[in-house]
């Protein structure tokens, strides 16, 4: 089987959105039409357009295939029951095992002049890839599945992250069915845009992203004044025409996401998700690569509904945000962060009292002026 090219993949995937975006087709089916019929060619598990359809149908996200590979901007676990070479009679709707294992991707190069914040992966890394791999497998194993389906950060250290595994999957069971579905609202909080020194080299430690994380934490969590409203990178130019964090202005030509506008798309992908986990194929494991703020966020979280079901909690709308920071500052006190697999149970996260707390949360946060 041919492996798996990440680079194909998003060259085809810019192929569609051009053809998109200059009004050549109207819809992304349409313009992966236009492109097969010019190439000619077919794919072996039948053309994307069909596997498009096939997905949700509705024309206004991005599906390439390759192979076993997908890729897709948004989440729709759906698909795993209508496409996989599974006989029908075997594809059941049971439960999928308790956990769903979480990881940050590997380490990226750092040259934010050339990449900003979405490097390619550092090469060599192929060790790390082969233990995780193991891991994987090993859990693969255990609950009898034969297929595993990567969700991903759309950022490319993310999805260069699943290559490598799933690489190392090929080299342990080449029968292996593997997927791999880019989600957006898996990215790490957007920055804004960086004015960095004339004199900055790869590798260089750009003091701008320390100053505006300080900044960020002092503003969004602030005792009894949290500002969810505020920017990351934002100086905050006052009535009288200072800055309340001046040593940000030399840094940033724009801001990046507010807190409210960062927790709204988790809240939302957890939410969307809630009523197709279980719909997950029973032979399909899901892992999820994210950044290490996300990571951090599905522990917290996974945490409190633990708390809320098993132990009593009982949070006031719009103390989410506050209870998961609290925790997080209480872990790192005592604890160097670390980013191997996380196992984050199903069962809590998912469960629908947590789910109508997030539902309220959105609305909260929506209303924020």
């Amino acid at each position: 089987m041919e492996k798996f090219s990440i680079e194909k993949a998003q060259n085809e995937a810019e192929k569609i959105r051009e053809k998109v975006i200059s009004g050549e087709a109207e819809t992304f089916d349409e313009a992966e039409k236009i492109i097969e019929n010019h190439n000619n060619k077919t794919r072996i598990n039948g053309s994307v357009e069909e596997a498009y359809k096939q997905w949700d149908g509705n024309g206004n996200s991005n599906v390439i295939m390759e192979d076993q590979y997908i890729m897709k901007d948004g989440f729709d676990l759906e698909f795993s029951q209508k496409f996989e070479k599974i006989p029908s009679e075997s594809r059941g709707m049971e439960k999928t095992s308790a956990n769903i294992p979480v990881m940050r991707h590997f380490d990226d190069i750092d040259n934010l002049f050339n990449f900003g914040r979405d490097g390619d992966l550092i090469p060599g890394q192929e060790d790390k890839a082969t233990l995780i791999a193991q891991d994987i497998y090993n859990e693969i194993k255990k609950e009898d599945k034969s297929a595993a389906m990567f969700i991903c950060s759309s950022k490319k250290r993310a999805i260069q992250t699943a290559g490598l595994i799933i690489d190392q999957l090929r080299e342990i069971d080449g029968k292996l069915k593997l997927r791999v579905v880019a989600e957006e609202n898996l990215v790490a909080m957007q920055q804004g845009k960086f004015l960095l020194p004339p004199d900055y080299k790869p590798g260089d430690v750009f003091i701008g992203i320390d100053l505006a994380n300080k900044a960020f934490a002092e503003e969004t969590f602030a005792p009894d004044n949290s500002n969810y409203l505020y920017k990351f990178g934002d100086p905050v130019l006052q009535d009288d025409g200072s800055y309340k964090h001046p040593e940000l202005v030399p840094y940033f030509e724009n801001y990046g996401e507010s807190n409210r506008d960062f927790l709204l798309r988790i809240y939302d992908l957890i939410i969307r998700t809630s009523n197709k986990i279980d719909k997950l194929n029973s032979k399909t494991k899901a892992v999820v690569i994210t950044h290490a703020q996300l990571y951090q966020v599905f522990t917290d979280l996974s945490t409190v509904a633990n708390m809320i079901k098993n132990e009593g909690l009982n949070l006031k709308i719009g103390e989410l945000p506050e209870m998961c920071w609290s925790l997080y500052s209480e872990r790192i006190k005592n604890e160097k962060p670390t980013y191997g697999i996380n196992f984050i149970p199903i069962e809590n996260l998912y469960d629908s009292e947590i789910i109508e707390l997030l539902k309220r949360e959105i609305e909260y946060l929506k209303n924020l002026e």
